[in-house]
């Protein structure tokens, strides 16, 4: 069994709110600088300079999204480092916010990487389309900013966003989390299949995922420092994945690029020498 140091312990926490937190300003400053993304500049589409169904400019819309949600994913690793650091020794809840995160990186990812503009329109609309779709099953409302500040039927925004996507010959596409977030992981793990499986069953409660942290002596859930480097690693590894993606895609400032290379360059060296320390660790005897 891993056993980490105390001082490897608070090293690899550290670099999950670190990494976090430096995504996060990253992320801000995409919105708060109205980064455009790099597939506007040249030539823009059609639907550049429009406003979405929501009643925000179609950029802005994207960047929008884009931000609470790298911020969300961020509020999950910071999660994940506090709970880490607890004395109480959480296992499920670890892999649930591990899970969340990866869910949220997963739905950027997406985003970001799209080829065309039209592509990158689609897949932000496809995106709260297929969230929707359950409140619409329940009948539920929505806040809709863009029509006096009302809430309105659910049906009634979603068909919005097919019609806002319609005027301009595109249509929404389906999308699943889950292969959303597998698909992410594949870019940088071959068993990403298995990971995220391992994830969402301990999210679930189901046994044989729990049973990986059952303790017949104590009869209790027990945390191994295994786990925890594995978790931290994931949020640590897929935070830097879409990040750096995030540069990639939009026209950014270069103090900003250059403040998140620094986090990520020295969270990622002090990563690498736990994950090599777990690496050539002995097998017990």
């Amino acid at each position: 069994m891993i056993e980490l140091l105390e001082r490897d312990r608070q090293t690899l926490t550290s670099s999950v709110l670190r990494i976090v937190k430096a995504s996060g300003v990253l992320a801000t400053a995409a919105l708060e600088g109205k980064w455009s993304f790099v597939l506007l500049e040249a030539n823009p589409p059609a639907w550049f300079g429009t406003k979405l169904w929501d009643g925000n400019e179609v950029a802005g819309g994207i960047r929008f999204g884009v931000q609470r949600t790298i911020l969300a994913a961020c509020e999950q690793g910071r999660g994940v480092a506090e709970l880490a650091r607890s004395s109480h020794g959480y296992t499920v809840a670890l892999a649930t916010l591990t899970r969340g995160a990866i869910e949220a990186l997963g739905r950027v990812r997406w985003v970001l990487s799209s080829r065309t503009a039209d592509v990158l329109l689609v897949r932000h609309a496809s995106l709260e389309f297929g969230d929707l779709r359950y409140p619409e099953q329940h009948t539920l409302e929505v806040h809709h900013v863009g029509v006096a500040d009302q809430r309105v039927p659910v049906a009634s925004y979603r068909q919005g966003i097919t019609d806002g996507l319609s005027r301009f010959g595109l249509a929404v596409s389906k999308v699943g989390m889950m292969d959303l977030a597998i698909g992410m992981l594949g870019e940088i793990y071959n068993e990403a299949p298995q990971l995220y499986s391992g994830l969402s069953a301990a999210a679930h409660g189901q046994g044989w995922a729990t049973g990986n942290f059952f303790d017949a002596t104590s009869r209790t859930l027990r945390r191994d420092d295994q786990m925890l480097i594995e978790y931290c690693a994931y949020v640590i590894e897929t935070t830097i994945l879409v990040s750096d993606l995030l540069i990639a895609a939009m026209v950014t400032d270069q103090a900003s690029v250059d403040r998140w290379t620094s986090a990520r360059d020295q969270v990622d060296a002090q990563l690498s020498v736990i994950l090599h320390k777990r690496d050539v660790s002995p097998a017990p005897k």
